[in-house]
Order: structure tokens, then C-alpha cells, then sequence
């Protein structure tokens, strides 16, 4: 039964930093379209750096991967190029 619990608690973890995620990067990149390409303001990186540091190695590669399709999403939804929703994402996470 512990092991259907934990299952079950690592989706939902990984739904919602996907989720997070996806907010984040369609934040930062709605602030960097009001500022005319002027900013780097990425406020998917200080959340991802924080969650590393308190949950330690354990979360890196399930962050990395939220990030990336969290990033994916919101450029997708903020209608960015192909090329843009795919790379952008990649290089931030």
C-alpha cells in the first residue's frame, strides 16, 4: 500500500511543477514581449534552484524535465515559433 501512496504522490508532484512551471515561463516570457526583448527575467530558474537546494540531487532530474515541458507549454500557448518553444525551453532548464 506504501508503495501505491508514493506512486501516486510523485505524479502529483510532477503535475504540479509542470504546472508551476508552465506559469513561470509564460510569466518570464510575457515580461520579456512588455519589455521589448530587453530582459533576461526568469523566474522559472530561481524556483527550479530552490527546490534543488532543500530537496537536494534526489529532484534535479524531475525539475529539469518539468521545466522543460512546463517551458514547451507556455510558449506554445504564448504562440511562439517552433523553433522557439522547443530550444528556448531547453536552454533555460
Amino acid at each position: 500500500m506504501g508503495g501505491k501512496f508514493h506512486n501516486r504522490k510523485a505524479v502529483l508532484q510532477v503535475v504540479l511543477l509542470k504546472i508551476l512551471f508552465a506559469a513561470l515561463h509564460y510569466t518570464g516570457s510575457a515580461l520579456y514581449h512588455h519589455a521589448a526583448g530587453i530582459t533576461t527575467f526568469k523566474p522559472f530558474t530561481g524556483v527550479a534552484l530552490a527546490i534543488l537546494l532543500i530537496t537536494g540531487r534526489s529532484s534535479l532530474w524531475p525539475v529539469m524535465i518539468t521545466g522543460y515541458l512546463g517551458g514547451v507549454f507556455a510558449k506554445v500557448m504564448f504562440g511562439s515559433n517552433p523553433f522557439d518553444c522547443i530550444v528556448t525551453p531547453l536552454w533555460a532548464s
